[in-house]
C-alpha cells in the first residue's frame, strides 16, 4: 500500500526530476500560499495517489478484459503494457499542482518550454488534453500520461473543495483552507474583489497576516477580509 506514495520520490533519469521539481519551483508556491503548508503536502500526496489508482485501473481493465475476450482484446485509452512495469515520478501530483495553479491564477503568464508566451490555464489544460490523446491512442508514455490525468483530476477537485484535505488530514494540524483568508487570496489573484473593496488593500492585509498572523489584525482590517471574501 505504501508504493501508492512512495512511488512519487522515485525517478526514471535526472531529466525527469529535473522538470518535476522546475514545475513545482514555478507553480507550487502559489498552491501552498492558498492551501497552507500541511494541507499543501496533503494535496499534493493525494494527486499523486490518484495518478497511481488511474494507471492501476487502467492496466487492470485491460488485463481483466483480456482474461475475458482473449488476449486480441483491444479498447482505446486502456493501458495493455506489462502490469510488472514500474510506475515511477512526481509527475502525477505535479499535474494537480497545475490544475489548481490553473484555478487560482488562470491569467498568469508562463513560457511554454521557456519559449512559447500563454496563459497558465492554456498550459495545464493543453497538457491534460495531450495526456487524454496519448492514452486513447496509446502513443509513447501511455501510461505515465494515464498518471498525469489521475493527478489532473485530483488537483482539479480538491482545490474547489479544499474542506476535503481539512476533514482527512486534522492530525496535520487545524488551518482551514476555506477560511476567509484563503477566500481573500483567491478573489485578489483571480480579479473578482467586490465592488468597494480596494484590492491593493486587500494585498495589504495578507502579506501582514503571512508576516505577523492573522491575530494581528484590527478589527477594520478583519471588516475588508470579510468583503473581500465573500462570493
Amino acid at each position: 500500500v505504501w508504493r501508492f506514495v512512495t512511488f512519487q520520490f522515485l525517478h526514471a533519469n535526472l531529466n525527469h526530476v529535473l522538470f518535476n521539481m522546475l514545475t513545482l519551483f514555478f507553480f507550487g508556491g502559489m498552491v501552498e500560499r492558498y492551501l497552507g503548508g500541511k494541507r499543501y503536502l496533503a494535496f499534493y500526496l493525494l494527486c499523486g495517489t490518484a495518478g497511481a489508482l488511474m494507471y492501476l485501473a487502467l492496466n487492470g481493465l485491460a488485463i481483466g478484459g483480456q482474461a475475458v475476450f482473449g488476449e486480441s482484446f483491444r479498447a482505446p485509452g486502456l493501458l495493455f503494457n506489462d502490469p510488472a512495469t514500474p510506475l515511477v515520478g512526481a509527475s502525477a501530483g505535479v499535474f494537480g499542482v497545475l490544475l489548481a495553479g490553473a484555478y487560482l491564477s488562470p491569467n498568469t503568464p508562463v513560457l511554454m518550454f521557456f519559449v512559447v508566451p500563454m496563459r497558465l490555464a492554456t498550459l495545464a489544460y493543453g497538457l491534460l488534453a495531450f495526456a487524454v490523446l496519448a492514452v486513447i491512442f496509446g502513443w509513447v508514455n501511455a501510461g505515465g500520461e494515464a498518471a498525469h490525468i489521475g493527478g489532473a483530476l485530483a488537483g482539479w477537485y480538491l482545490i474547489r473543495n479544499p474542506a476535503h484535505l481539512h476533514g482527512f488530514f486534522d492530525f496535520l494540524g487545524q488551518y482551514d483552507p476555506t477560511s476567509r483568508v484563503a477566500a481573500a487570496r483567491v478573489a485578489v489573484r483571480r480579479g473578482n474583489v467586490r465592488g468597494g473593496v480596494d484590492g491593493a488593500e486587500v494585498n495589504r492585509i495578507l502579506d501582514k497576516i503571512t508576516a505577523r498572523g492573522i491575530h494581528s489584525l484590527t478589527e477594520a482590517e478583519k471588516r475588508t477580509l470579510r468583503e473581500a471574501s465573500r462570493r
